[in-house]
């Protein structure tokens, strides 16, 4: 429960903080909308600790891994035929670190099972219940029109 409010705490407060510091090196054709508002797109993988806990888009092509991944961050793969394609996802950043010594208390608790080793994960989630986001297909050749 109180991950819960702590989720929507922090969707209110990105939903009231100005963006206008963030600058990225994408065209103005497309940009993902979330919650009646544009939050930054990231088209690298770096400094991601800055958007923690923060809605925000990502862009890049999607990894042909068992974890699929935008810019080294974890995301769901609703077609496999994105895999290798540029692609988008939006939601709210988090952040994992696993440490040696907690992998060796799983190990002798659960038995041997499948990781990436001790480090820091991103992951991009969709709601409140976990679900990583979904990935989708960047729009090309296609032209926003402006409103006027």
């Amino acid at each position: 429960m109180l991950i819960r409010w702590l989720t929507i705490a922090v969707l209110i407060v990105c939903i009231n903080t100005s963006h206008a510091d963030e600058k990225s090196n994408t065209e103005n054709t497309f940009r993902p909308q979330a919650i009646g508002f544009t939050p930054p797109l990231l088209i690298k993988g770096t400094d991601l600790d800055q958007y923690v806990g923060r809605v925000i888009a990502i862009r890049g092509p999607l990894s042909d891994t068992k974890v699929p991944t935008i810019l080294g961050i974890d995301v769901a793969c609703p077609d496999d035929k994105l895999r290798g394609k540029d692609a988008y996802a939006v939601g709210i950043l988090m952040k994992w670190t696993v440490t040696q010594k907690q992998l060796d208390e799983a190990f002798s608790v659960s038995g041997p099972f499948a990781t990436r080793g001790p480090g820091t994960s991103y992951v991009l989630y969709h709601s409140l219940s976990g679900t990583r986001s979904p990935a989708k297909a960047w729009p090309t050749g296609e032209r926003r029109k402006s409103a006027k």
